[in-house]
């Protein structure tokens, strides 16, 4: 059991991985319009606009794409193994169907208060759970995916995932100029 919560990867990857991320980006993204929550970054949830639904969805891809192109080069720069873009951009997308969890365990209490609120403190709890799964998944997804190890897969995660969360918000911010 604990293989299949933090290394599905094992089992799971590639194209068949990608389909699954995928079917979870859907639904994240319904979950999400309805409740105006936005996943607009590897490791971000804001609430917000309330926008037609494929934007959600493109918030999804892009979170994801800025990540898996992310990792995706800094594996290629630093591993010496051979390694498929396919098995990166898949065992990441898979990494991120936790998010789903976040979304429709927040979905009721947005709708009852004030999602700005000191009240909703405790609720971020429900936030920082499947987040620290996301990671791990992220971080697990990304050594078998690049076969890296070591303090250049940990110097290769961090950076990642910074740079990835800056690209994708700079995405999504021009995605809302020039559609909204």
């Amino acid at each position: 059991m604990e293989k299949w919560l933090f290394t599905p990867f094992t089992y799971v990857a590639g194209w068949k991985a990608l389909t699954i991320g995928f079917i979870f980006f859907i639904i994240t993204s319904v979950v999400g319009h309805f409740s105006q929550i936005h996943f607009d970054g590897p490791i971000s949830l804001h609430y917000g606009l309330d926008i037609p639904i494929y934007f959600f969805l493109l918030e999804s891809i892009i979170a994801w794409l800025s990540l898996a192109i992310v990792f995706y080069l800094f594996g290629l720069l630093l591993s010496k193994s051979a390694i498929r873009f396919v098995d990166i951009a898949g065992t990441i997308a898979l990494a991120r169907t936790p998010v789903v969890l976040t979304s429709l365990g927040i979905l009721p209490w947005f709708k009852l208060m004030n999602p700005t609120s000191l009240l909703m403190m405790p609720f971020n709890f429900l936030y920082m759970l499947p987040l620290i799964w996301i990671l791990i998944l992220y971080y697990n997804a990304y050594r078998i995916s690049s076969n890296l190890k070591g303090v250049r897969l940990i110097v290769a995660f961090i950076a990642g995932i910074c740079v990835a969360e800056i690209i994708s918000k700079v995405a999504v911010v021009q995605l809302y100029k020039l559609f909204l």
